[in-house]
């Protein structure tokens, strides 16, 4: 008998995808983003320029964060709306 065929073994399936949504989008991409930062400063002497390109890369990576939080709030809007029209049908 498999766990999904329980509640709770659909419990601890929704929560292994969750963990790994959560790995794969943030734990990974800050790791990543930490690398990306080291080794792009890492030979280098001049501190201001270093410090410029971590500012852009700070700003690069809040510009992305932006974008999928708009992303996500569109998706958002549409579902609401849907389930308004649901409702009403």
């Amino acid at each position: 008998m498999l766990l999904l065929d329980e509640p709770i073994g659909m419990a601890f399936g929704a929560m292994g995808i969750g963990c790994s949504i959560y790995a794969w989008f943030w734990v990974v991409v800050d790791i990543l983003d930490a690398f990306a930062i080291t080794t792009s400063i890492e030979m280098m002497k001049n501190r201001e320029c270093a410090n410029t390109v971590i500012m852009l890369q700070k700003f690069a990576r809040a510009k992305r964060t932006f974008r999928v939080y708009q992303i996500f709030k569109l998706i958002r809007r549409e579902m609401i709306i849907q389930f308004e029209k649901r409702i009403h049908d």
